[in-house]
């Protein structure tokens, strides 16, 4: 069983597979020639815009899986996320301030900004975090923010399930049901879900992504040894630390 064809199960798909443009749902062209034009494309897989870097210039009226903008990307091939939770903030005013929330699409996460006024409706400004949460990071977040399943009617598959409070993959020993927040593989958990860890500490060594063009030397931290180690893989999505030195200052001696 190939674990990219089975990011998720149950309905864990069913916001993003009715909704996306067909051309989100093709692959990257590279191009034939040898140049490095920087883009976005959109990973079908894991429901996420990347960079990469195309051999050419794009054609006028090329229907490609390519993009100027990360911002673009996603407001193409992610309808199923609002589009202003891509948007930038307004910028922090002066004198009498309102504290609100807004969604940080890159780091995944709602922040504090201050503004004068209400929180105008439809645009990335909220009043609560809990509001912010649920408007942009939960459908951001796709299955990896659905909650962990009670009593159901169980069945002979074994599942791993992302914990948002945790911030990690497990082997749910528990319940043997599927939903929306359900892996067949803790590799798959991983892919999917992984870009959503704050902590760097809880990082795996991993590529979120099967297309990559920018390799070189990650480092991550193995809690069983606590020590930070080395891995070569791609840089996407921030996974891991540049080198071992700001691994070890950042994670050594945090682990239980």
């Amino acid at each position: 069983m190939n674990m990219n064809s089975y990011p998720a199960i149950g309905c864990g798909e069913c916001e993003t597979t009715g909704t996306v443009p067909a051309i989100c749902k093709k692959d990257p062209e590279k191009g034939e020639g040898r140049a490095d034009h920087p883009g976005w494309f959109y990973d079908y897989n894991i429901d996420s815009c990347l960079r990469f870097s195309f051999g050419a210039i794009q054609a006028v009226n090329e229907e490609v899986n390519r993009f100027e903008t990360k911002e673009n990307c996603s407001k193409t091939c992610r309808p199923h996320v609002k589009s202003f939770c891509f948007d930038e903030p307004p910028k922090t005013s002066h004198g009498s301030l309102n504290r609100k929330w807004f969604y940080n699409s890159t780091q995944a996460k709602c922040f504090i900004v201050n503004i004068k006024g209400e929180a105008p409706e439809h645009t990335n400004v909220f009043n609560t975090e809990d509001e912010c949460n649920k408007t942009c990071r939960d459908p951001d977040y796709g299955p990896c923010a659905k909650p962990l399943p009670g009593p159901c009617k169980e069945t002979d598959t074994d599942y791993y399930r992302y914990n948002i409070e945790t911030e990690r993959c497990f082997y749910d020993s528990k319940w043997r049901c599927g939903g929306e927040n359900a892996f067949y593989f803790r590799e798959a958990c991983d892919k999917r879900c992984g870009r959503f860890v704050q902590d760097k500490c809880k990082h795996r060594p991993q590529d979120i992504s099967d297309w990559c063009t920018t390799m070189g030397n990650r480092s991550y931290y193995d809690e069983t040894e606590d020590m930070c180690k080395t891995y070569y893989g791609c840089d996407d999505h921030g996974i891991g630390f540049y080198n071992e030195r700001h691994c070890n200052q950042a994670c050594r001696g945090k682990s239980p």
